[in-house]
């Protein structure tokens, strides 16, 4: 299940693009306050982000680049279409039509699958007094990481520490949520188990482009935007 954050600062294409994610079985956030897409995007919860054309304040983009730089994102509505590049999976031109949404989204689904593939579902511990849950990494960011209990995680309170070998760091709990568990973690600490879990090298946080067609459809489809 894809978590989407639709952050549309002028309101101009949310309603129809909720409408396209959701049709496909995605959870979609609406968001055109910036203070509060902040707040959404720092429970860690979300997969992807599509920006409206009227892009978003700048710091909340710098809040973006630094601390989910590994985030997909599409550009939805611009002015003209252009090449997607990097972290930005798609850029959809005005008219939006429905497929050419649900092709974004196809594009975003495939770049999450080479992140798994590549560097995520590493083991790790969290440790807490004498409770000790096995957890695999689903998502890091500059200072948080985010897991998956194997097990009940309901005993695991502060102080703690997450281990992977010899590798230990003090953390405490940002929130538990739906079977996922999200802990604060030293930034050096976070550097530490991107090297740890991309063989020793630094590519956790740094993403090329996917594979497959970065064109959308020209289907002719027209909406009201």
């Amino acid at each position: 299940m894809m978590n989407v954050l639709v952050f549309d600062w002028n309101g101009s294409i949310g309603a129809l693009v909720r409408a396209a994610l959701a049709s496909g079985g995605r959870r979609v956030s609406l968001e055109s306050n910036p203070e509060t897409a902040r707040l959404k995007l720092e429970t860690g919860l979300f997969d992807a982000l599509v920006i409206g054309p009227a892009g978003m304040p700048m710091e909340l983009a710098d809040y973006v680049e630094t601390d989910w730089p590994a985030m997909p994102i599409v550009l939805a509505g611009v002015e003209r279409e252009l090449p997607a590049d990097g972290r930005v999976v798609a850029v959809l031109a005005r008219p939006l039509s429905m497929e050419r949404l649900s092709w974004a989204v196809r594009r975003v689904g495939q770049r999450l699958d080479e992140q798994a593939r590549r560097t995520y579902d590493m083991p790790v511990d969290v440790i807490a007094g004498e409770q000790r849950v096995a957890c695999r990494v689903v998502r890091l960011s500059k200072e948080s990481v985010l897991l998956a209990p194997e097990g009940a995680a309901t005993a695991v309170e502060g102080p703690l520490s997450i281990r992977r070998g010899a590798l230990s760091a003090d953390a405490d709990v940002a929130f538990r949520d739906r079977g996922w568990l999200a802990l604060r973690v030293p930034a050096e600490a976070i550097a530490e188990l991107a090297v740890s879990g991309s063989g020793g090298r630094v590519e956790l946080l740094e993403v090329g482009n996917a594979q497959g067609d970065a064109r959308p459809p020209d289907d002719g489809g027209v909406s009201d935007l």
